[in-house]
């Protein structure tokens, strides 16, 4: 496997782990994210969406076809740069392997899972580490161009 073709191994790797399904996992996994984010760029414009999840499903929609390939086609290049043709060979391998095949199946329901622990534990994270945050801002001095506002950020972190 070592002397075979390389960009065959990463584009077999990348066709693989990047489908229509682990996209779709993905995009579920990260649609609050993605939905909250559109929504701030909108607000900062004075445009309000009814429907952020709605507008978020309609995105993954119309860019799914052309970016998983453009996706998989920068994936190629990526694992080129980073892995020898023998690693390669070896992580298509596995892949291609019953075990590999099972992990490709379970990604979109993992991703899902990782992202809500992840939700869950960020915000624990966040709330245990707010007073520190509080002090910090004020320790290194950082500042918000409105006074007032500055207040109420310490004030709501505490």
């Amino acid at each position: 496997p070592a002397h075979a073709d390389p960009e065959a191994y990463a584009r077999a790797i990348a066709e693989a782990t990047l489908t229509p399904e682990i996209l779709d996992g993905t995009l579920e996994a990260m649609g609050p994210v993605i939905g909250g984010a559109i929504q701030n760029e909108l607000a900062a414009k004075g445009i309000e969406i009814s429907d952020p999840d709605a507008l978020v499903a309609i995105i993954g929609e119309e860019f799914k076809g052309s970016f998983l390939t453009e996706l998989r086609d920068a994936t190629v290049d990526i694992y080129l740069a980073r892995f020898s043709a023998e690693e390669l060979g070896e992580i298509a391998a596995f892949y291609a392997s019953e075990t590999g095949q099972r992990m490709i199946e379970e990604m979109p329901g993992i991703m899902i899972e990782s992202s809500k622990a992840g939700e869950t534990l960020g915000q624990q994270s966040y709330e245990n580490a707010k007073e520190q945050l509080a002090e910090r801002i004020e320790q290194e001095g950082i500042e918000i161009t409105s006074p007032n506002m500055m207040q109420r950020l310490i004030d709501a972190l505490r």
